[in-house]
């Protein structure tokens, strides 16, 4: 994608973690992109069997 040709360039980075009070832990905090075009509905499909299966894990029962 374009967009990481400006996200390697040094003003990104200023930019993101020239915050005044904040700067110094901004400044340890990495940055990643995300390639996979399907990564959002791999994650909604993730959640979604998460809530399906409850919290103890197990599959939920739907009672009529």
């Amino acid at each position: 994608p374009r967009i990481l040709d400006l996200l390697k360039q040094p003003t990104f980075l200023d930019a993101l973690s020239n915050k005044g009070r904040f700067r110094e832990t901004l400044a340890g905090i990495p940055v990643h992109v995300i390639l996979d075009p399907e990564a959002g509905l791999l994650g909604a499909a993730a959640h979604g069997l998460a809530a399906a299966a409850g919290p103890t894990g197990s599959p939920a029962t739907v009672r009529s």
